[in-house]
């Protein structure tokens, strides 16, 4: 038996029937080669649900006007045809989820004996086909040609195209929580389809950002504040890039491409900085470039919240970067948020402070005082439209200042994309080291960087320029050494690396310490520095000429405490505070000091579950403590007295909060009215002694830790030969067991019966009580969140790494009142 492409007999396995049949079938439609995308160019997509989902391609796909509009698998004549609709229904509906409407109408099934065609999302077939019907003349054969000849696929997409093109495009509200979901998704998915680095990532989602933007404000610039564009006016979607028959990948080429010509241009003119290399190109695949477009689509950036605008940029680093990476870029919000407030800068209708971060990482603080600055500007009365306009470009593109050494990544850049994507192009950031007094180059020079380079050193150098406020989070461990002829070379040139008390040159120094007396030779006569700095600045013996120089230069206006879990995010586990300086007039006399602690502000969500604050606690917390801090400074310059006040006396050598309040221990007079005895620690726990162990080769050692939740739990078995460790310590029943390492955040248990015996690292303190309801008293009582706090504050330095017995033994505690209930119980659960 023949029909009209070939004979019966020909047909057997399912090669047989896609070239003597489907082939000729296709052609015979009217579709080129062009038209038809075969099995090999397909994507595999998973199509069922659950334990029945498999991955699965078809063997052509035919395209009209862009898009997939029919799906064509063949069979070997063996096969019954009507197994396979799921598979093919499935397979069309992934594909038409990518769609704002679904171009896919018709799925084809064939095993060269029998042919049925099919709406993609009915079962049953509309038109059913025998082996002879495929000839010319024949009823049915015409009818197939009709509905999915090549003509009548265009006309179907045609019309399709145009219903889309005339609805109207929905954009959506979202909040910050949502964004960072979707920014942490969009990550996720980055990795999993392009191995790409955090880094790297941020980078190539930060390029579509900045299509998207643009695009969103083509559409308000057009359409309104409240934009209802129709989807043909919307360029960032997936259905124009659907639309788009002649590039590849459209968002890159021509919108992306298209904008960096535009920003060359600018820069060309000296309106901006540069943000993406010349040439450069978004370093996704196509598909990976459409799914992001889809995520983001209907998200308008332009008219969302100034609060979520403001943080978007956050939310984006926050979701893709972590660790230590992360400290690049970012000081929590809340804390920038403090420091531009207690800044008070002042826009007048005749006067703009201008503002600077030496080191600004992502332009936290330049955003920050921006968005008050503008708010200001806004807020004014007695402005024409005109004068106020011109007081915000004045703010966006004469008074922000910033400058970052770092090239690996080029953090600058991203300051200046932040600063772009806040309305201003980053048109004063500038890549430099802030920290060579002759603002010296960093990295492989360019005729463009050259010019930047010239243009920063004549404002600073040439003009003299200098700031109103100067806002800063220098890096706390990096240091300049003498040992480094470039480092060495910069360290010369500054008073505060020799120890006049000593007359000690100083072979090595903190750059966050170099940034004080660098702030204190560009800021303006009667400008203000506020500079998160580590403590052990402020309190450490080694850095007491610091503290000198501090009280000969400048005048101390405040000291405010942060927690030493404020920068966890960046792996730092730092005691810091903000310090809130201004230059010293000739005979001017120190006054008293500001002084105040935060207990909330940097701290997330997941460090404060661990000290009993939920979110929403958390949330308010931090936002009464800010305004409590600021009101409270805000009465301070107004001459009133308060508990915030401390005497200039106070800080002739220390100058931390701690120590110049010395409020440790300040529920004492809670617990006295309680009738509680108060003692130090060391007055009813002591080191255990006669515990250390030399290790032999021959032994195995069960070692134990403590969790951050207080349990002890065991830890590796080691063989004496492969320990580290040459003497080991052994623990008992009752022991109080304390990490050296995480005490601070709660690691500290008792040791149960059950673990007598085993063995810890010297990383580890041992204490003993007088009783064991005395261990279970007092292995508790450190563990809560007042005297966390008080042993946190009894120690400084950078990270605070190892806290020993040393230095908490003079903790001040409640002692304890024998036969309390609570405490007798669970010492009766701990001996089960």
């Amino acid at each position: 038996m023949k029909n009209k492409f070939c004979d019966l007999q020909d047909l057997d396995n399912e090669a047989s029937v896609e070239a003597r049949f489907v082939d000729k079938l296709l052609d015979d439609l009217g579709f080129v080669s062009a038209e038809i995308k075969l099995k090999t160019s397909l994507r595999e997509l998973k199509v069922g649900k659950g334990s029945k989902s498999s991955l699965y391609k078809p063997d052509y796909a035919i395209i009209s006007l862009g898009m997939p509009t029919l799906i064509v698998d063949a069979k070997a004549t063996t096969e019954v045809i009507s197994e396979f609709e799921q598979q093919c229904s499935s397979y069309c509906l992934e594909i038409n989820k990518a769609y704002d409407h679904n171009p896919v109408r018709y799925y084809l099934l064939s095993n060269g004996v029998k042919t049925a065609l099919y709406k993609w999302d009915v079962q049953k077939p509309i038109l059913e086909l025998e082996f002879q019907d495929f000839d010319k003349g024949k009823e049915k054969y015409k009818e197939l040609h009709k509905i999915i000849g090549k003509k009548a696929l265009a006309e179907s997409a045609e019309e399709q195209m145009a219903l889309v093109d005339n609805a109207i495009f929905q954009f959506e509200k979202t909040t910050l929580e949502g964004l960072s979901d979707l920014f942490q998704r969009m990550h996720q998915y980055i990795w999993a389809k392009e191995k790409k680095s955090p880094s790297a990532a941020f980078e190539e989602l930060m390029k579509i950002i900045f299509v998207k933007i643009q695009k969103d404000r083509e559409i308000h610039s057009r359409f309104g504040v409240d934009p209802k564009p129709k989807y043909k006016d919307v360029v960032f979607s997936t259905h124009w890039i659907n639309s788009q028959t002649e590039n590849e990948s459209p968002i890159n080429d021509p919108l992306f491409k298209n904008l960096v010509k535009s920003l060359e241009e600018e820069i060309r003119n000296d309106k901006k900085k540069r943000v993406f290399d010349e040439n450069e190109q978004i370093k996704l695949s196509k598909d990976t470039i459409k799914w992001i477009v889809k995520e983001l689509q209907h998200i308008d950036f332009i008219s969302m919240e100034e609060d979520i605008h403001g943080r978007m940029f956050e939310t984006f680093l926050d979701a893709t970067v972590r660790g230590r990476d992360l400290g690049q870029f970012f000081t929590p919000r809340d804390i920038v948020d403090l420091m531009v407030n207690l800044a008070q800068i002042k826009v007048t209708k005749t006067g703009v402070p201008k503002v600077l971060d030496a080191c600004c990482g992502s332009g936290g603080f330049l955003i920050s005082a921006m968005g008050k600055m503008i708010q200001d500007a806004n807020a004014l009365v007695g402005v024409t439209t005109k004068e106020r306009a011109a007081l915000i470009s004045s703010i966006k593109n004469e008074s922000i200042f910033g400058i970052d050494a770092g090239s690996d990544p080029a953090i600058y850049r991203i300051a200046r994309m932040n600063m772009y994507l806040h309305g201003d192009g980053g048109s004063h950031i500038y890549h430099a080291d802030s920290l060579d007094k002759t603002l010296g180059p960093v990295g492989n020079a360019s005729i463009e960087y050259n010019k930047q380079l010239k243009e920063v050193r004549e404002l600073v150098l040439g003009n003299g320029l200098t700031f109103d406020v100067i806002l800063s989070n220098p890096p706390f461990s990096l240091k300049y050494s003498r040992d480094d002829e470039e480092q060495g070379h910069v360290l010369n040139q500054y008073e505060i690396s020799v120890d006049k008390s000593e007359g000690n040159v100083l072979k090595s120094l903190l750059s966050s310490v170099m940034f004080l007396e660098r702030y204190k030779d560009l800021v303006s006569d009667d400008g203000k520095i506020l500079a998160v700095i580590d403590d052990s600045v402020l309190s450490g013996a080694s850095y007491a000429h610091v503290r000198n120089y501090i009280r000969e230069q400048f005048i101390l206006l405040a000291v405010i405490s942060l927690p030493g879990d404020a920068f966890k995010r960046a792996s730092a586990r730092v005691k810091t505070s903000i310090l809130y300086l201004r230059r010293r007039k000739e005979c001017e006399v120190q006054s008293d000091v500001f002084m105040a602690s935060s207990v909330c502000l940097g701290i997330e969500e997941k460090t404060a579950r661990r000290i009993g604050i939920d979110a929403a606690t958390l949330s308010t917390q931090k936002l009464v403590e800010a305004q409590t801090i600021v009101k409270s400074f805000e009465n301070y310059l107004d001459g009133k007295a308060g508990n915030y006040t401390v005497p200039a006396s106070r800080i002739a050598d220390r100058m931390d909060v701690k120590f110049c309040i010395a409020d440790g221990g300040r529920k004492t007079s809670i617990w006295e009215a309680k009738k509680l005895s108060i003692c130090l620690i060391q007055d009813v726990l002591h080191p255990a002694a006669g515990r250390k162990l030399s290790v032999l080769e021959t032994d195995a050692y069960q070692f134990l830790r403590v969790n951050y939740d207080g349990d002890v739990i065991e830890g590796d078995i080691i063989e004496g030969a492969e320990c580290s460790y040459s003497a080991l310590y052994v623990v008992k029943s009752w022991d109080i067991l304390m990490s050296n390492m995480g005490v601070g955040r709660g690691a500290v248990g008792i040791v149960p019966p059950f673990h007598s015996g085993k063995f810890v690292s010297n990383e580890y303190t041992i204490l003993q009580a007088d009783s064991e309801e005395e261990a279970v008293y007092y292995c508790n009582l450190l563990r809560t969140k007042e005297i966390l706090g008080d042993i946190l504050a009894s120690t400084t330095g950078m990270n605070r790494g190892r806290i020993k017995w040393d230095s908490i033994s003079t903790v001040i505690v409640p002692k304890y009142v024998p036969g309390n209930a609570n405490i007798v119980k669970i010492t009766s659960d701990l001996k089960l």
